[in-house]
């Protein structure tokens, strides 16, 4: 007798891990593994072997600024198609896994990557009939597909940027069944805007850091026709840039997935956004020079969490950090920090 797909699907993940990994039948055929942070499901194994490298990365980041491990959750690679419902999320937080973050998959890659891919064909290939230019990108898709598990770079961090917003969410506004609704008064969850940004750029990887870095330095040279570096008590007290255009769009309904956006799209989205993050990255770098504590982070989210904004943590704890007590005797350190080589960008 055939067994039921929901059964060969059970036993497909026991195999992988017959502990931990609860069957995800609503979400077809899926491997799986304990990560360091809690489970991994993806389509097949080097996928999930790449995630968690990825999750391992950003937990060692996590623990290093913010003192301890994050909370254990699942990390969903089921693709842009196929909504985390309610029904999985139940089925997970029942085996004790308090966050979900729905990821990207090798299909959803191909298409975030087709946008750059055709750009530089398109400027090889110049004056080229169209039918050879696609055919040049299928090829050149094609070898990205075969290229090994690794993945692009870009895409690897981001994986690393979201759980940083998930897991400070999780370790200091966990819901709880009897919980209120989630506020909606900030982009990615309770925190201040820019300290849950601060959480999601201090997992990413060390290029993508730089590149932050990089991009600061530019906009404070005024290279950026379009951006100017953010006054620190507007900083830390704003919206972020792409909060109200994230709020509209969306989707409705009680399924949670994760949206590929790339190219034209893309830049429309991030337009003037860069230099909040390029400053999130830039100011997390003054905070743990100034302070010597990589971990100071800890100390400031386990504050607001409380109902303190930053001023006021300053004026309590700020001393005892080696930080200034006001927010704006600490706007002077980070200006005259900011002269200084230590906040010089790395060379290209």
């Amino acid at each position: 007798m055939t067994p039921h797909p929901a059964t060969l699907l059970s036993l497909l993940i026991a195999a992988a891990d017959p502990v931990s990994c609860p069957p995800l039948p609503e979400l077809g055929t899926l491997v799986c593994r304990e990560g360091v942070a809690g489970i991994i499901y993806g389509r097949d194994t080097e996928e999930v072997r790449r995630l968690a490298e990825d999750e391992q990365a950003a937990a060692a980041a996590y623990r290093t600024h913010f003192g301890r491990p994050p909370p254990r959750g699942a990390l969903v690679s089921a693709g842009s198609a196929t909504p985390v419902g309610e029904a999985v999320r139940g089925r997970l937080r029942a085996a004790g896994l308090t966050w979900v973050l729905p990821w990207i998959d090798a299909a959803d890659r191909q298409r975030a990557l087709e946008p750059k891919i055709r750009a530089q064909v398109e400027r090889q290939l110049a004056g080229a009939p169209a039918a050879a230019i696609d055919a040049a990108v299928a090829r050149a898709l094609a070898a990205a597909g075969s290229a090994g598990p690794d993945g692009d770079t870009t895409l690897r961090s981001a994986v690393r940027h979201e759980l940083g917003h998930l897991w400070l969410i999780e370790d200091h506004w966990p819901r709880r069944p009897d919980a209120a609704a989630p506020t909606t008064a900030h982009y990615g969850g309770p925190a201040p805007d820019w300290l849950d940004e601060t959480a999601a750029v201090l997992m990413e990887d060390a290029a993508m850091a730089d590149g932050r870095r990089t991009r600061f330095a530019q906009i404070r040279r005024g290279e950026a026709s379009d951006e100017t570096p953010i006054p620190l008590a507007r900083f830390v007290t704003m919206d972020h840039p792409l909060a109200a255009r994230v709020r509209a769009e969306r989707p409705a309904g009680t399924g949670s997935t994760v949206t590929v956006v790339s190219g034209e799209a893309a830049r429309r989205l991030a337009g003037g956004a860069s230099a909040f993050y390029a400053q999130a990255r830039v100011f997390a770098d003054f905070l743990i020079a100034a302070s010597g504590r990589p971990d100071v982070f800890a100390a400031i989210a386990a504050a607001t969490a409380g109902g303190e904004d930053l001023g006021a943590w300053l004026a309590r704890e700020g001393d005892h950090y080696g930080l200034p007590s006001t927010l704006d005797a600490l706007d002077r350190a980070w200006q005259a920090w900011l002269d200084t080589p230590a906040a010089a960008p790395p060379r290209s």
